[in-house]
């Protein structure tokens, strides 16, 4: 048995953006050129391998599984630690600059969005 498969996202970066996002921050906007050069060589290559499926291999998403939960928190800076890979890039985490008060938070997510939302505290009364 075959499962047809196909890669869409996390397609390897060319070098020259890998070395640009270790010089900038990710949302620089000086990295534009680089990003698009990036896309259009990723479009290029799933086209001459005759893909049926042709994405920009998500070469614009700098977010990842480890700064998902943090991103946009206004208790974070750029300049945490950094993960060296062995794929010659490099990722930085999010330092936290200060706590999250959690008594009255709580982490919402779904397909579309995540983000905290502020918990509604019913009553009494509008729970009979």
């Amino acid at each position: 048995m075959t499962i047809p498969t196909e890669p869409i996202g996390s397609i390897p970066r060319p070098v020259e953006l890998i070395d640009a996002l270790a010089r900038k921050d990710c949302d620089d906007p000086s990295l534009a050129p680089h990003y698009e050069g990036a896309v259009r060589d990723t479009i290029a290559r799933f086209e001459a391998t005759g893909s049926p499926v042709v994405t920009d291999g998500e070469q614009r998403k700098y977010q990842n599984f480890w700064t998902y939960p943090v991103h946009g928190l206004s208790n974070t800076n750029p300049d945490g630690f950094q993960i060296p890979f062995a794929a010659g890039h490099v990722r930085r985490m999010p330092r936290l600059t200060s706590v999250v008060t959690m008594a009255s938070r709580t982490w919402a997510t779904s397909s579309s969005s995540a983000g905290w939302t502020t918990r509604r505290k019913r009553s009494r009364r509008s729970r009979s």
